[in-house]
């Protein structure tokens, strides 16, 4: 039986353009990519993080706007009932982008759970 021997650096080009072009079609990371992305959520399982990307993947974001924004969100009784941003934590500061923010956090159905405060950390590419 015939064997056939392929170099290393063939193997190696052959695997990573299967392995890229898998990862660019079907990985989770390009699927959310989008101007907001959730960075940090402190108070949340996973369920609830799902539940809070999801939610706020419906967001429309202005064009050219780049940076950070930090959020508490004050929970009772699974409901939003305050959305504080904290300015000196967050890199981006134009109101209109933090009221678009707060007003869709404060329509967020929160999964149940034993927490009064949330802090979310958002990043805007937009």
């Amino acid at each position: 039986m015939p064997v056939s021997f392929m170099s290393a650096t063939d193997v190696c080009f052959a695997d990573w353009s299967k392995t890229r072009d898998w990862l660019l079609k079907y990985s989770f990371d390009s699927a959310m990519t989008g101007p907001l992305e959730v960075i940090d959520v402190t108070g949340l399982d996973t369920e609830g993080i799902d539940s809070l990307k999801t939610h706020l993947k419906q967001l429309e974001i202005p064009a050219g706007f780049l940076g950070e924004l930090v959020f508490e969100l004050q929970v009772k009784k699974d409901r939003i009932r305050r959305v504080s941003w904290n300015e000196q934590a967050s890199t981006l500061n134009k109101k209109n982008i933090v009221k678009i923010i707060q007003n869709s956090l404060k329509d967020w159905q929160v999964t149940p759970g034993d927490f009064n405060i949330l802090t979310l950390k958002i990043h805007i590419n937009s």
